[in-house]
């Protein structure tokens, strides 16, 4: 398959703000096996004495650069337990919980805490927000990339509408209801909070996706 991008790499790479993307989770995950961001691990694997990484984990992936990484990485992450579109839901409860409140998650853009209960499609619920648009992936929610929680975050649903599919990228106007995020007519920029977190998720996908599992190639470009 002829890969699917996801434009303004550069502009997102910029909004990491220089963050060294150490090999981890996204964000918690018990429903899914661990996984490595992608490419912007490779300074984080071959750093003398660090120990940000389970080397056993990821022991096919120590002392390679480049492609061969990327390569490693993905044979490593491709080993996952796969959810249904549905079951995404009950697992953004918990790899979301609000730290302060078991009952609650925390919304990815607006960083308010909402009731787990309290999700759906209605205006000031939350609903599953993918951070790789779907119409960028060429995939829709059936089992695989589109319910692939390294991904997918809870959101206000009208602030998930704003940003639908817009890439990544810098400025625009405020969003109203999630201050510190900024749009305009074809860009998304998060706030600076969430920013490493939009990072270490796109590096996943495009590490994890390449073109098998009759699924995309997704990779990352500028244009």
């Amino acid at each position: 398959m002829s890969p699917t991008r996801v434009t303004r790499w550069k502009q997102l790479a910029l909004l990491a703000g220089g963050l060294s993307i150490a090999v981890a989770a996204p964000h918690a995950t018990a429903a899914v096996a661990p996984s490595g961001p992608g490419t912007g691990a490779a300074t984080a694997l071959t750093a003398a004495g660090s120990t940000a990484y389970d080397d056993s984990y990821y022991q096919d992936a120590l002392g390679r650069t480049g492609p061969a990484l990327k390569d490693a990485l993905h044979g490593i992450v491709s080993e996952q337990t796969k959810l249904s579109y549905s079951q995404v839901w009950d697992a953004l409860k918990a790899t979301d919980e609000d730290p302060a409140d078991p009952s609650r998650v925390v919304l990815l853009y607006s960083g308010r805490s909402q009731s787990k209960s309290e999700n759906g499609g209605a205006a000031d619920e939350w609903n599953r927000e993918h951070v790789w648009a779907k119409s960028h992936g060429g995939f829709g929610t059936a089992t695989g990339p589109g319910t692939d929680i390294h991904h997918l975050r809870p959101t206000d649903v009208t602030v998930n509408s704003a940003r639908g599919n817009k890439d990544f990228d810098e400025g625009g106007s405020e969003v109203g209801e999630a201050p510190g995020n900024y749009t305009d007519s074809d860009s998304w920029e998060p706030r600076d909070r969430v920013k490493g977190d939009v990072a270490r998720m796109i590096f996943y996908m495009a590490v994890r996706y390449e073109g098998g599992d009759g699924f995309a190639d997704l990779e990352l470009n500028d244009r």
